[in-house]
């Protein structure tokens, strides 16, 4: 296996690889972890919708977690939002319907769309803000996910992980 030379991803995994990493099953507990950390700041990694269990959101009650924010050149990927109707289902109107419903009816304003407006969401149509996402894109300093790049560099970034994690 080559290293690439000044390849800034490259250098996190490895810097990540030597850290004491803690794998947990799932968003909850890792907000959990970060929520209870007793050895100062604690990193933890899970989906921004895991934001809507902080104080933020639930007063007192919620937990002391919070976004990273102004990383360069980008704190985080969007998250894809896509929906599909599987091929050869038995009822592909019934099918795009459900998908219509999810995404807000013709206008946005179905019930089904507006559980998803809280903490750590954004809406996914250009006709429809959510109130409670809590911070924008541009403060968050999202970027789309580059999926070529992704699928190309995905096996070389597992091997690298999996390399020096052995070697702890």
């Amino acid at each position: 296996m080559e290293l690439p030379e000044n390849n800034a991803g490259v250098e996190l995994f490895w810097r990540f690889s030597q850290m004491t990493i803690t794998p947990l099953a799932d968003g909850d507990a890792v907000v959990e972890a970060v929520h209870n950390s007793v050895n100062g700041p604690t990193l933890g990694l899970c989906s921004a919708s895991k934001l809507d269990n902080s104080k933020q959101s639930m007063g007192e009650s919620g937990m002391d977690i919070a976004w990273v924010t102004g990383l360069t050149p980008y704190t985080a990927q969007d998250a894809a939002a896509f929906s599909y109707v599987v091929s050869g289902c038995d009822n592909p109107a019934g099918a795009r319907l459900f998908i219509k419903f999810m995404m807000g009816g013709d206008d946005g304003q179905s019930g089904c769309y507006n559980v998803f407006d809280k903490l750590g969401h954004w809406s996914v149509r250009d006709d429809v803000t959510y109130k409670k996402s809590g911070i924008t894109y541009e403060e968050v300093n999202l970027t789309a996910p580059d999926f070529e790049h992704i699928y190309q560099n995905y096996p070389n970034v597992k091997a690298y992980w999996t390399l020096w994690n052995s070697t702890r």
